[in-house]
């Protein structure tokens, strides 16, 4: 297992045990929406389904990521994910693929974490607001690292794998030689 996608479970989990956890402290009104300034605008009466949305959104997007990188490791004979430089993958051997959508894989767990890290911290966020303590400057943190993390991801995990495919066009022509 990679430290990404341990990362990415160990995130999902501790963020749904902590507000299951948490649950039966919360005061009777909750925050349920931010605005801009991180400040609560929308107060509801404590429910289980509006306390655990994030934690529940956070492990849906785990499974949905580990489900997508498993596939596309596991199918390089098939399109997919899309890429930058999608005809030059699907050009390469199926097995020279493989690499290629290890790192698709790598930066969709590394999206996974960031993304999970960022709804703790809205979360915890959350929790403070609703107890009377400092929530907004949790809830921008979360909000600003979602934004962020994923951009800074995106640049990283696109040029991995823009590299990648072409270490293996270049090994491929030199084993055709």
């Amino acid at each position: 297992m990679t430290l990404a996608r341990a990362l990415m479970w160990i995130s999902a989990l501790g963020l749904l045990v902590a507000a299951v956890g948490l649950w039966p402290h919360l005061p009777d009104r909750i925050p349920v929406h931010f605005g801009l300034d991180g400040e609560p605008d929308q107060w509801a009466e404590r429910f289980l389904l509006a306390w655990l949305t994030l934690p529940l959104v956070g492990v849906a997007l785990a499974v949905v990521l580990e489900a997508v990188a498993t596939w596309a490791v596991r199918h390089p004979d098939r399109q997919t994910v899309n890429v930058l430089s999608q005809r030059a993958l699907m050009e390469l051997p199926v097995e020279r693929r493989v690499p290629v959508l290890e790192r698709v894989a790598s930066m969709l767990y590394w999206t996974g974490a960031v993304s999970l890290v960022a709804l703790a911290a809205i979360q915890v966020g959350t929790w403070e607001a609703a107890t009377g303590e400092d929530g907004p400057g949790w809830v921008l943190a979360g909000t600003l690292g979602v934004a962020a993390g994923s951009l800074g991801i995106l640049v990283w995990g696109l040029a991995r794998i823009e590299g990648e495919i072409k270490r293996q066009r270049e090994a491929t022509l030199e084993a055709d030689e």
